[in-house]
């Protein structure tokens, strides 16, 4: 008796990381359609994934966030570990500070992104200076969103 699962791959998802990935490779086919040179079409796929990371942060993940955050406080409530660990204390501002980033600096810069794009163009040299910025503010943030992690993970004391 033969089976087609041994044979068939699975298809995997990982999620939020897919879901990025994609909508950055989604915008490349259509920007090199368009007969421009290699650096347009990076800065073209760039402003629609600074775009598109604006909503799915403002969408997705500041609510996914808060309900984090609340499962955290309901864990922390039913247990005897105590808020006065330094684990605790450096999660919490940890995300405190990345929700402030997020709620504050790269929802009002993504929108100004949004504006120049449509005002001045994707390859404009503010615009792309605009794009750099948030991208690397943003991968700042993602950096210590990831050190709350290992820090929620490991719950180093000292």
């Amino acid at each position: 008796m033969e089976t087609t699962a041994a044979t068939t791959p699975r298809a995997r998802s990982s999620g939020p990381v897919t879901a990025l990935l994609g909508g950055g490779s989604a915008a490349a086919p259509s920007s090199r359609s368009s007969g421009s040179s290699r650096s347009e079409r990076t800065t073209r796929s760039s402003s629609t994934i600074a775009r598109w990371a604006a909503t799915v942060g403002e969408k997705l993940f500041a609510p996914a966030g808060l309900v984090v955050v609340a499962m955290g406080i309901a864990m922390m409530v039913n247990t005897d570990w105590g808020w006065g660990r330094f684990w605790v204390i450096a999660g919490l501002v940890g995300y405190a500070i990345t929700f402030v980033v997020g709620v504050g600096v790269l929802a009002p810069l993504a929108k100004k992104i949004t504006a120049l794009v449509e005002e001045k163009g994707a390859t404009d040299p503010e615009t792309t200076a605009q794009i750099k910025k948030i991208l690397l503010i943003a991968r700042v943030d993602v950096a210590l969103l990831l050190l709350v992690v290992v820090d929620m993970v490991t719950k180093p004391s000292f």
